[in-house]
């Protein structure tokens, strides 16, 4: 607040008392601000812009640290997975060849570990989220694979696609969650 302030063109004149602590552990003060005459309409429209200007930036920062459930993250996924994503991508199989990929972005959106087992195909990478697997491109398979839950790491997983990929797949699943 103190920067809108002065920011504004307001200036600093003094404490108008000292500080004083809050129930909640913090400490609060009140400075006295002033500006000449002749400047405070000016003054006053700046110190509004630039208010709102903090408040614009705070609201971003809210919707874009918006945590998301699995559910939402995997419709958006469903939603996002396309030839741009995975060159083995088939609409009878959209899951597969993506759990490289899905899991990167998976691990950007929800965190967690990243985790491997080896199948006939290769290497399929797969997210430990709260202590529980989940492999959000299982559905690629006509069985159920038997996970050996080898740990990884993001570049392990990230040699499974390319940049071009990955910001693709990652780009798409923020904007359908955020239609969510």
């Amino acid at each position: 607040m103190r920067k809108c302030f002065t920011k504004a063109g307001f200036v600093k004149e003094g404490y108008l008392r000292n500080a004083w602590g809050n129930a909640d552990g913090t400490v609060t003060d009140s400075i006295l601000y002033g500006a000449i005459k002749d400047d405070w309409a000016l003054a006053e429209q700046l110190l509004l812009r630039w208010m709102m200007y903090l408040f614009k930036i705070k609201y971003r920062l809210k919707r874009m640290m918006r945590m998301y459930t699995e559910n939402e993250v995997l419709r958006a996924l469903k939603k996002s997975w396309s030839i741009h994503s995975s060159s083995k991508w088939s609409k009878d199989n959209p899951a597969r060849g993506h759990c490289g990929v899905t899991t990167l972005v998976v691990n950007d959106i929800l965190g967690g570990k990243i985790y491997k087992t080896w199948l006939d195909e290769g290497w399929h990478f797969y997210n430990i989220l709260n202590g529980e697997r989940k492999d959000f491109t299982q559905e690629q398979f006509t069985y159920n694979p038997e996970y050996h839950d080898v740990r990884s790491n993001r570049e392990e997983a990230f040699q499974d696609t390319n940049d071009i990929q990955y910001s693709y797949l990652k780009s798409q699943v923020y904007v359908y969650l955020r239609k969510s």
